[in-house]
């Protein structure tokens, strides 16, 4: 169980994200931490909190079209890690992840060490910031 509050995680996260939990570690920037962040961050978001995990589509100014994980938390969208504006140009629809999907996006090692990764920061945050 967490102490951390839904309002506080977004703070928490940023200080938990780094080049190691991010799905694209040679482009990651501590100046923008969130960015490559999403699946993770999503995911954490859903352990946490027991939000919906969804995915949806985006196509970037370069033409390619790239996943991106967020949540929805009591009937709000609730998104942690954003695409960044001038980057995408265009969202196709979203949809929710069953368990199926989930198993297979932890199938994935590089997401599994990604997660744990950021899970195990969350606790030390966590730690630091809740300890008394």
């Amino acid at each position: 169980m967490t102490l951390i509050p839904f309002k506080d995680f977004g703070r928490v996260l940023e200080r938990a994200w780094c080049r190691e939990t991010s799905s694209n570690p040679d482009r990651w920037n501590p100046d923008e931490p969130c960015k490559w962040q999403c699946d993770v961050t999503a995911m954490a978001v859903k352990a946490y909190f027991d939000a919906k995990l969804l995915r949806e589509k985006g196509r970037f100014v370069d033409g390619v079209w790239r996943p991106h994980y967020f949540n929805e938390l009591n009937g709000k969208r609730v998104d942690l890690a954003p695409f960044y504006s001038p980057e995408i140009v265009q969202t196709g629809a979203s949809r929710e992840l069953d368990s199926e999907h989930i198993k297979f996006m932890f199938a994935n090692l590089n997401f599994a060490r990604r997660y744990r990764i950021l899970r195990e920061n969350i606790a030390q945050v966590e730690r630091i910031i809740y300890s008394f």
